[in-house]
């Protein structure tokens, strides 16, 4: 889980574990629920929905890679939302709603995909946010047409008004291929997204929770950190909440049971050495189930 938005760490301290563990000859599978990518920004998820013929963004492919995993990445990353700048000059009066725009997944998606797993078949759907591709910029239009033309099943035209029922209706699809993936492995490593407290419903029996932010890592009892997140649906009324939490309404409930320093990635030996402190405190706290059940 991310402490922070954005640029948390979460994936490369996902692709480190998930590595050191099939070094140690553990099956590891990998699920990334609930994705969102740039595609101005975010060159790498233009290439590999090109060359894997959906949306997917660099995570969840990245994950995949490093883990070995031979699921299909529609059942790792069930939910993928590809967003872009919108063209600035209706907002140059008010430049301020722009930024907003910029910063709301909702207002600047341009394109969604959904897939559904119901046992060995997967679903897929694309959809096309047609006004806000049609009102963008000419090169991030010619772009996301591009990206349309190569993916398959071809993406179905929407308002932007129907985007929002879509995400929703994507994350509770989404748990299903979680579910098919919680069974099927020995370990099973779940990123979230942003500073979501979960990428799903419920996470179901989880051992650990790490929590990530620039610089630092904490660890969370699992099981604790469940009842907390319940705990913060119940107070807001989770049939009527439309998003989830994030994580700081999550952890101002409960507290770590142990915390690392991550060192800077280029630092070679040093991000290794904490990669294998990392993986053997794991260990060590599954095997023993010497933390506590209630910090």
């Amino acid at each position: 889980m991310g402490l922070v938005p954005h640029e948390s760490g979460k994936t490369t301290i996902a692709k480190a574990l998930v590595g050191e563990l099939v070094s140690r000859g553990y099956r590891v599978g990998v699920a990334k629920p609930v994705a969102g990518h740039n595609i101005w920004y975010q060159r790498l998820s233009v290439k590999n929905s090109y060359e894997h013929r959906i949306l997917v963004g660099e995570d969840a492919v990245e994950l995949k890679r490093v883990s070995g995993s031979e699921d299909p990445l529609e059942v790792i990353n069930p939910l993928d939302i590809a967003v872009a700048p919108q063209d600035p000059e209706p907002y140059l009066k008010n430049l301020r709603s722009y930024h907003e725009t910029l910063s709301s997944i909702l207002l600047s998606a341009v394109m969604l995909r959904v897939s559904i797993c119901e046992g060995k078949n997967i679903y897929t759907h694309h959809y096309i946010v047609e006004k806000r591709v049609e009102r963008s910029p000419k090169s991030i239009k010619d772009l996301a047409l591009s990206i349309a033309e190569r993916i398959y099943p071809k993406p179905t035209p929407i308002d932007p008004e129907a985007l929002e029922n879509l995400v929703l209706a994507g994350y509770a699809t989404a748990e299903l291929c979680y579910r098919y993936l919680s069974e099927k492995h020995q370990a099973l490593i779940l990123e979230s997204f942003n500073d979501a407290a979960s990428p799903v419903t419920d996470p179901g029996a989880v051992d650990l929770v790490l929590a990530v932010s620039p610089g630092k890592l904490f660890i969370y009892n699992g099981s604790v950190y469940r009842k907390a997140l319940n705990v913060v649906l119940g107070i807001e009324g989770s049939i009527h909440r439309k998003w989830w939490p994030s994580t700081s309404e999550v952890l101002r409930l409960i507290s770590p049971i142990s915390s690392m320093n991550i060192p800077f990635i280029e630092d070679i030996v040093g991000f290794a050495s904490f990669t294998e402190t990392l993986a053997d405190n794991i260990e060590s706290l599954i095997k023993n189930r010497s933390f506590p059940n209630n910090p």
